[in-house]
């Protein structure tokens, strides 16, 4: 993953969020997403899309005073969804994944 890309070990973020802090101003941090960036595959594309959607479902919990409890299901969907773009998200926790949406009764 590039540099400008990494949540951590990232300095040009890192001294934003520190500006940020110092003027008490909100940190707004934009990532563009092209289905034409050479080193994506179409798997990376959607779980990015994915990514964002839970991001903006998370936001809008948040700004619609969500119980967290549920605003902590989209923050594992988006936790999900990255892992599987680092490599963090077997193919054992997709089958998990997939199979914690169903209900499964006796």
């Amino acid at each position: 993953m590039q540099a400008s890309q990494r949540t951590r070990h990232n300095p040009a973020l890192e001294h934003a969020a520190s500006l940020a802090n110092e003027l008490t101003l909100p940190l707004v941090v934009c990532f563009g997403l092209m289905d034409d960036y050479p080193e994506a595959n179409a798997r990376h594309y959607a779980s990015l899309q994915q990514v964002s959607s839970s991001i903006r479902d998370i936001r809008i919990g948040m700004d619609a005073n969500i119980p967290g409890d549920l605003i902590a299901l989209d923050i594992r969907r988006a936790l999900h969804y990255l892992g599987d773009i680092t490599g963090e998200i077997t193919s054992e926790d997709k089958l998990d994944y997939i199979f914690s949406k169903f209900c499964i009764g006796k």
